[in-house]
């Protein structure tokens, strides 16, 4: 007894700081002393020192699969997840902003060219970038996500390229007889970092996309580099015979150790909150392990425990916070509803015995107008986010409905009956100066503004449902308002961030489905095609549009992703969910 207390204490006092984290678990009963030793050793690590929820899964290539494979570790279970099983080499992947996509190297046809997969659907989505004929690899996302830095060989030895996300207008960014490797944008966008090669030793370089100049650092031996912010990286450098972490000022030139080790310490990459470091470590070629260094406590966890190399890490950036606003009779009336897509929380926001319905969010992300019977017939109302501060804007015996928000939160448009049939009117967001803009005897409903609140389209629905435009730039001023064509059958118009396209639902193929028009190329894309009725589509972001999907009398909420076509169910069809609108 005394003996295994001794054991015991020892082995309490020499548990390490670095926590192996299991992949899986022993269920083998122990049969010798040794391996008692060992399940009182890993139950003391795990209670003295577990690693805690790291804010971000880690993304890495491994060869434990027989070839080099995409990996992702889930800092919630602990465990280990393929990402995409290739017969090819698959590695140096980095995650775009969304969380989402990842682009990376494969050998899948030869040669390493550059590939991205969307994570929800990786073999559905799995894209081709470059076709060069070199190696294409070390891809870097620049921080908006619209375009991706890399290293190629296809002019004959390494230079940096750039391209945009979806790999076109490709382009070489270096053009001299040494190396360039391994890019990395700056936060900001406007640099991009990597190595170069003078006279055989390796430097720092910085190049400036304004005007395409080139700083060549004096401090050698720096390589794999991330920024912690915009004047500060760590990288990768020789110290004596070994390879170790440095940090290294940009303006200063100051180099100072960070991490030091007797393995080699390779490929760090900074967290997207800054909280964490990740990178390799080696003991030898074909032994890398994946570690994370919490920056405040110092604390090191090994992430990966594997005979075979894991290397190349990245974390993943969680999705933004998404909020969906949309109107339900899920609880038998009409209520709007907020749903937090991170945290899976829905909320009544207006828990009545009314209808609540046709949510629209301001461009602030405070205010959301709605129409509501309370009061007897359809109103306009508008409400903080949260259900608070409730105003009334409008009061008469007609319909008043499908309101919406000006880009300067200054003026609502809005259709209503009360000149006898359905017309548009706007107003200030006070309720004050309400002005009808159409006059005819057919149905004019679902107004929206451009994105400079120049002009309100609306929907017109005669014979058919067409899209129309008015200039209203002084509209306090006037009572004679134009009318012209944008858009034949075009129902529910809603400008892109951009103002560039607008989405819409259209019966082109018999049932209404879901279409965007580009007013650059004039070209029309339709992205939805099914036997169900795609609805009011509302734009989330420059990629990405929510909308309802209807089945007889209840409705769904998609998200569709336009780049990779994949949708997702925000909302099921257990009641008619509608007109979804938020922000991310």
């Amino acid at each position: 007894m005394k003996q295994l207390i001794l054991l015991l204490t020892l082995l309490f006092v020499a548990c390490s700081k670095t926590v192996e984290v299991p992949i899986q678990e022993k269920t083998q009963e122990p049969s010798s002393p040794a391996e008692v030793k060992e399940i009182v050793k890993e139950v003391i690590q795990e209670e003295a020192t577990i690693i805690p929820p790291l804010e971000h899964d880690i993304l890495f290539s491994s060869e434990r699969g027989g070839d080099r494979d995409l990996y992702l570790f889930n800092s919630q279970t602990k465990s280990v997840e393929i990402i995409l099983d290739l017969n090819s080499l698959e590695g140096h992947a980095d995650f775009s902003p969304d969380g989402y996509t990842i682009v990376f190297f494969s050998t899948m046809n030869g040669n390493r060219d550059l590939y991205t997969i969307d994570l929800r659907s990786p073999e559905a989505t799995l894209k081709r970038l470059t076709f060069s004929g070199g190696d294409d690899h070390l891809p870097d996302f620049s921080p908006d996500g619209k375009q991706i830095v890399f290293e190629s060989t296809r002019d004959g030895n390494s230079e940096i390229y750039i391209m945009n996300a979806d790999g076109s207008h490709q382009t070489r960014l270096t053009n001299n007889h040494t190396k360039d490797k391994q890019p990395k944008f700056s936060p900001d966008g406007t640099r991009i970092g990597y190595t170069s090669i003078e006279s055989g030793i390796q430097k720092l370089a910085i190049l400036d996309l304004k005007d395409g100049s080139i700083t060549l650092s004096d401090t050698e031996h720096l390589g794999y580099i991330d920024f912690y912010d915009d004047d500060n990286i760590i990288c990768h450098g020789k110290n004596s015979s070994r390879t170790e972490l440095f940090t290294y000022n940009i303006k200063t030139h100051v180099r100072e150790p960070f991490l030091q080790d007797t393995r080699t310490l390779w490929v760090p990459v900074y967290s997207h909150d800054k909280k964490w470091v990740v990178y390799n470590k080696e003991a030898g070629f074909g032994s890398g392990e994946i570690y994370v260094r919490n920056l405040e406590t110092h604390e090191e966890y090994q992430i990966t425990n594997d005979p075979s190399s894991d290397w190349g890490p990245d974390f993943r950036p969680y999705p933004h916070k998404e909020t969906i606003y949309f109107d339900s009779n899920m609880d038998g009336d009409r209520d709007i509803y907020s749903y937090d897509v991170s945290s899976d929380t829905l909320t009544n926001l207006t828990d009545n015995d009314f209808d609540d319905g046709l949510p629209y969010l301001s461009s602030d992300k405070k205010r959301l107008v709605f129409y509501s019977n309370r009061d007897g017939d359809d109103e306009i109302y508008t409400m903080n986010v949260d259900g608070t501060n409730l105003m009334q804007l409008t009061f008469n015996d007609s319909e008043d409905r499908a309101a919406t928000w000006s880009h300067d939160g200054k003026s609502i448009a809005f259709s209503s009956t009360r000149d006898g049939d359905r017309e548009i009117f706007i107003m200030t967001a006070d309720g004050h100066h309400q002005t009808q803009l159409t006059h005819n005897t057919d149905k004019d409903f679902w107004p929206a503004f451009s994105m400079d609140d120049h002009e309100v389209t609306y929907t017109h629905f005669s014979s058919t449902q067409d899209t129309y435009t008015i200039t209203i730039d002084d509209w306090t001023n006037q009572s004679v308002f134009e009318s012209q064509l944008l858009l034949e059958n075009c129902s529910r118009c809603e400008f892109s961030p951009s103002g560039s396209q607008i989405a819409y639902s259209t019966r082109l193929s018999g049932i209404w489905q879901i279409a965007t028009y580009d007013f650059n190329t004039e070209e029309i894309t339709l992205h939805t095609d099914n036997s169900h009725a795609d609805w009011v589509p509302t734009w989330l972001d420059s990629d990405t549009l929510i909308y309802s999907r209807e089945s007889g009398y209840k409705a769904k909420i998609i998200k569709h992703h336009l780049p990779t076509r994949h949708e997702t169910i925000i909302m099921m069809d257990n009641a008619q969910n509608w007109r979804p609108v938020g922000y991310k």
